[in-house]
């Protein structure tokens, strides 16, 4: 059996791609409840500085979150082309 086939439930790349499936739905989600937060302080506060400051904050957790979207992607075709490799030298 191969340990890095994302197909084989139990195997390592599986294991590591459902991780990432895991992260790719709860990083949107915080950065939407985070963000909600900052805002929300910000309102109520009624502080243009904190406003300026949330807003950076939500650019900055954005492309985080773009950024998770990514990794188990470029994981995901890493780990094939790892697995194609390693059944075509056999």
């Amino acid at each position: 059996p191969d340990i890095i086939d994302i197909n084989t439930e139990g195997s390592v790349g599986w294991m590591l791609v459902t991780i990432l499936n895991y992260i790719r739905i709860i990083g949107p989600v915080l950065v939407v409840l985070l963000s909600a937060i900052d805002f929300i302080k910000a309102v109520v506060g009624f502080d243009e500085k904190a406003m300026k400051e949330a807003q950076n904050k939500l650019i900055i957790r954005l492309v985080a979150a773009v950024l998770l979207f990514l990794v188990p992607t470029l994981v995901q075709v890493l780990l094939s082309f790892i697995n194609a490799t390693t059944c075509t030298l056999g």
